[in-house]
């Protein structure tokens, strides 16, 4: 395939990836998506070693904790095999990424396997695992390549005691002590995991309060919930020094200025992700990026390099799947037709797949505060949802957040089982400039957990 010719050729097969190269097809374009591995990562992190296999996990972690609280007479002395749920994760991951190579064939979309490099703006070398080397060019570039755990300083990993997200996924045992940094979305829902399972969890994270990036009435929620499942949380901690010895790792912690000592089986860093953007070639390109490696682009996608694009993880937006699909998808409008339309981050909805799901979107309490916008908000909660008290899921609360001048939606924070379906009613409401009336006035089926949409909404 040597100078072989495209019209777009994506580099990455993630959801930013995937998502522009089927859009494309459609409008006719001749696609080749080039995948680093592309036996183990084709479809990307979400669908290898993130999103998918972490549900996958959960699931049967949720399903565990109903049978604890469902007051049946089982048996739940024993601690679960997580080869078993190993397992389904794998088979589930196969599943659906048959279906996506089924896609990827139908649409005639070339899949090329290697390490992709800039040699200028129109041509990419390809160097595949026995280091032969392919050449192609193309009209225009998509950038795709995605994100990697950001690690700790001081503090490598070793992918045994001290390990990452795609380490925890592929434990084969659970372990007896683990110290997770970070009370994030990554930590919060390993942690859900691994206590279910029986492991003793400490979480420890830098900011003060968990979850900080959302509102400070869903952090208090987090928090109360982590205390009664048994796992320690520790605010405005991080850790000075690590020793590893045979069987566990000694941490020494500064919690709040003082000194801690504890043990471990496991350290989990979640403290975030990097961009792949090193060794893109990009300086070949004029490609520009900013201090931490991410690309710099336009409302469209556009990179300083006219006809390449970049989206996903590789970009300074929110690290979601559902977001690098949605920039995947508006880089091929914007190729294929020139469209003007741009994303609206502040619809896109957070969710963490805890036990008790969090899921929010837009702004919080605190930040419209200190922004001086005039709002109202009113809380429900769920214990008063007929279909929630029915399915043992009274805990939690929905907050709905409105202009005070025409009741749009400003805000919208949700702790509850099914939250993080719930929060997709709001994000259609608010990306199409519906109004807490609109939502009231909708009638919803009865018993359901989404009257409590209505109900919360009625009260503005």
């Amino acid at each position: 395939m040597e100078n072989f010719h495209f019209d777009i050729a994506i580099i990455g097969s993630g959801p930013a990836g995937h998502s522009a190269a089927i859009k494309l097809a459609t409008f006719g374009r001749k696609i080749v998506i080039i995948e680093k591995d592309i036996v183990n990562m084709l479809g990307g992190t979400c669908l290898n070693q993130g999103c998918i296999p972490v549900k996958s996990m959960l699931h049967y972690s949720s399903l565990l904790s109903s049978l604890k609280k469902s007051g049946l007479n089982v048996d739940l002395s024993f601690l679960p095999d997580i080869s078993f749920v190993s397992q389904k994760k794998r088979e589930n991951i196969k599943e659906l990424l048959a279906g996506l190579s089924y896609i990827f064939k139908k649409n005639n979309i070339t899949i090329l396997s290697g390490t992709a490099k800039f040699l200028s703006n129109s041509k990419v070398e390809i160097i595949n695992h026995e280091n032969i080397s392919t050449t192609i060019t193309a009209d225009k570039f998509i950038i795709a390549t995605g994100s990697y755990p950001s690690g700790m300083k001081n503090f490598l990993y070793d992918h045994n005691k001290i390990i990452d997200s795609n380490d925890a996924i592929n434990l084969t045992r659970v372990p007896k002590t683990m110290l997770i940094a970070g009370a994030g979305a990554i930590g919060l829902e390993f942690a859900d995991f691994f206590n279910t399972f029986g492991t003793k969890i400490t979480i420890i994270d830098i900011a003060p309060r968990a979850l900080s990036a959302a509102d400070k009435e869903i952090s208090r929620f987090i928090e109360k919930t982590l205390k009664e499942q048994g796992i320690e949380f520790l605010p405005k901690c991080f850790i000075e020094n690590i020793d590893s010895q045979d069987n566990e790792i000694k941490a020494v912690l500064n919690y709040n200025g003082e000194i801690k000592n504890s043990r471990y089986e496991k350290i989990l860093i979640a403290a975030g992700r990097y961009p792949n953007t090193k060794n893109l070639g990009l300086e070949n390109t004029g490609v520009m990026t900013d201090e931490k490696g991410f690309i710099k682009v336009d409302n469209f996608m556009r990179t300083s390099a006219p006809n390449i694009y970049a989206g996903g993880d590789v970009i300074a937006t929110p690290m979601l799947a559902h977001t690098a699909s949605a920039e995947g998808e508006l880089i091929a409008r914007v190729i294929c037709l020139d469209t003007e339309d741009s994303i609206d981050y502040s619809s896109i909805p957070n969710v963490i797949y805890s036990r008790v799901k969090i899921a929010y979107l837009g702004k919080s309490e605190e930040i419209l505060k200190e922004e001086n916008v005039e709002y109202k908000q009113a809380k429900y909660f769920f214990k008063a949802n007929g279909r929630s008290v029915a399915n043992l899921e009274r805990e939690g609360f929905i907050k709905l957040i409105v202009s005070a001048r025409d009741k749009k939606i400003l805000g919208v924070h949700i702790a509850g089982n099914i939250a993080d379906e719930l929060i997709n009613i709001f994000a259609l409401a608010k990306q199409n400039g519906l109004t807490a009336q609109d939502i009231s006035e909708t009638i919803y089926a009865h018993p359901t957990v989404s009257e409590v949409c209505k109900d919360v909404a009625s009260v503005l």
